[in-house]
């Protein structure tokens, strides 16, 4: 036979918890923070929702925001141009944010110099190897993979494997191009790379293509996906 005396203890247990963890759940804080893009520039006009909710923040040209949020909530973080992200608040205060830029979207307005146009209207200069062509050609050998990327060339300077992008001619006093490894620029020992961790491999050339890195992309842009990326 039950007994009712621990039933009725487990009932009010259970309805405790219950109402701790949806007070918890409720509870709003107040989260501030600072976005930026991957160059550590702040962004503008970002807005900051909350999950299922019609609360919203917009940055501001410091790229600062600030929000009232549930402190077990999460933010979603948008804007034109760049990929969304949701992050979980767990209670916390500050919360800084890098956006990278969301490469392919077709309606994103480039700057060119001399004007802007969409990217989908762009008449690019793009090379790429995709996981497949990786898969099939892969020794293990960082340098060969490179060498089988169309658009690159392969020097050395010294011991190290140097990078550069064919049909790019420079006046500056480096010609490396900018590599950007999993939305991130990257200046680390290509030698270091492991190719069994590459997903794919895209080549940027054209200035259309490359201005949304402005004048570090002048000698061209080499992005590296990794299998470790989202």
């Amino acid at each position: 036979m039950k007994n009712p005396s621990l039933l009725k203890t487990v009932s009010i247990t259970t309805l405790l918890l219950t109402l701790i963890t949806g007070y918890a759940f409720c509870q709003e804080i107040t989260v501030t923070g600072l976005i930026k893009d991957i160059f550590n520039h702040p962004i503008e006009g970002v807005s900051v929702k909350i999950k299922g909710s019609k609360a919203e923040a917009v940055s501001d040209t410091a790229g600062i925001y600030q929000i009232s949020a549930p402190a077990k909530g999460k933010l979603i973080f948008s804007r034109k141009g760049f990929v969304t992200q949701k992050v979980a608040v767990n209670n916390q205060n500050t919360i800084t944010i890098f956006l990278v830029y969301d490469l392919n979207d077709p309606d994103r307005e480039i700057n060119i110099g001399y004007g802007t146009v969409q990217r989908s209207k762009m008449t690019q200069s793009v090379s790429s190897v995709d996981e497949k062509m990786i898969t099939r050609n892969n020794t293990g050998n960082i340098e060969i993979l490179f060498k089988n990327v169309p658009g690159v060339e392969v020097v050395h300077s010294g011991s190290e494997m140097k990078l550069r992008v064919r049909g790019i001619s420079t006046i500056n006093s480096s010609s490396d191009p900018l590599i950007i490894l999993d939305d991130i620029p990257y200046s680390g020992l290509l030698s270091t790379l492991n190719p069994n961790d590459i997903k794919s491999i895209d080549v940027l050339k054209d200035a259309s293509a490359t201005a949304i890195y402005g004048v570090r992309g002048a000698n061209g842009v080499i992005l590296i996906t990794t299998k470790k990326s989202r």
